[in-house]
């Protein structure tokens, strides 16, 4: 297919990618500790800002927490050096603590972009005690549940130093660092890649969550006014216009088929037109709106991309083959509690 700049291909896909959409990859709210109230068993009722000696009772009663690695679960300190607090020895008044978290998820939704009537479901993960040199490096949440699409930390408040949560996406990284005095919740889409930096002083108590779309079948974004009209008239641009051959002379047949990459991955069981994050679902909704315009037929489906290279006359006639990445692998399957930084 010709990749010249005015093809239709092109132009479709500088057009999707002028699209406004609203909502960011991760995303940081705060709230009073008012009401959160946890008991641990064997420790009792957690003082909140933790104090030293109390995080120590909690990393006696504590294991070191595992991370995974696609279908397998390993401890090994030089890649995530923590301690995990069971989750059935932690127990939270969630009628009191709904009053402060729901509002927090409704928040959260919205600064992701998810399209409007998608309501977030929050469900505990583990408890997690950082000390002075504890980390965990880079990785990528697994999403566990369909109807899983991003991560939440909520660091309680202390006079812990460093420990900071790093969170990456296609370039961007955003940096959070705890709080004195609040309950700091930061979100992000599973996906992303983050890491928590060494903790230089005290303990970093954090409880981490899945975040769940609460129907399977959310909805899909609107699509956006008149953007439509020029995508379809692409698109039957696009398969009406004959493919140019780079290797021979003349033209070959028409296209019969136009991909489209998102910006975010995911797992094939999770891969869905009412579960995309953020400016895919505006976008892949503009799409769909063209193409039925355009009378044809459109599905989402993970990629496998190559990139194709000739080789040298004096090396040979042929192919080599470099695969770029695959849809999605999953290279963590513990949800951790955020990134870190050392400051």
């Amino acid at each position: 297919m010709s990749a010249g700049p005015e093809s239709s291909h092109t132009k479709i896909a500088a057009l999707l990618g002028d699209i406004d959409a609203s909502g960011s990859f991760s995303t940081r709210r705060t709230a009073s500790p008012d009401d959160l109230q946890i008991e641990v068993k064997g420790i009792g009722q957690l003082q909140i800002p933790t104090q030293d000696a109390q995080a120590r009772a909690l990393r006696r009663i504590a294991r070191p927490a595992r991370y995974g690695l696609r279908e397998q679960t390993f401890v090994d300190p030089t890649v995530r050096d923590t301690w995990e607090i069971p989750r059935s020895r932690v127990k939270i008044d969630k009628r009191r603590w709904s009053k402060t978290l729901l509002p927090i998820l409704d928040g959260v939704a919205a600064d992701l972009g998810l399209p409007d009537g998608c309501r977030l479901v929050a469900k505990l993960h583990s408890m997690l005690v950082y000390t002075r040199g504890q980390f965990f490096g880079p990785h990528q949440d697994s999403e566990k549940d369909d109807r899983m699409v991003a991560s939440l930390v909520v660091t309680l408040p202390g006079t812990f130093t460093g420990g900071s949560l790093v969170v990456e996406h296609h370039g961007e990284r955003k940096v959070y660092r705890s709080l004195k005095d609040k309950l700091s919740f930061v979100a992000f889409y599973s996906d992303c890649r983050h890491e928590v930096r060494p903790v230089r002083s005290g303990h970093r108590v954090v409880l981490t969550y899945n975040l769940m779309l609460a129907d399977a079948d959310a909805g899909s974004a609107p699509p956006v006014p008149g953007v439509h009209l020029a995508l379809a008239d692409l698109l039957g641009k696009h398969f009406e216009t004959p493919i140019r051959s780079r290797w021979r002379d003349g033209e070959g047949p028409t296209p019969n088929r136009l991909v489209y990459l998102l910006d975010h991955q995911y797992t094939e069981r999770g891969l869905n037109w009412t579960r995309l994050k953020g400016g895919d679902a505006v976008r892949a909704a503009a799409l769909r709106v063209a193409a039925d315009r355009a009378d044809c037929d459109i599905a989402v489906g993970p990629a496998d991309i190559q990139e194709t290279w000739s080789c040298p006359a004096e090396e040979g006639d042929g192919w080599h083959y470099r695969p770029r990445w695959n849809n999605y692998d999953d290279p963590d399957d513990m949800l951790d509690d955020g990134p870190v930084d050392p400051s």
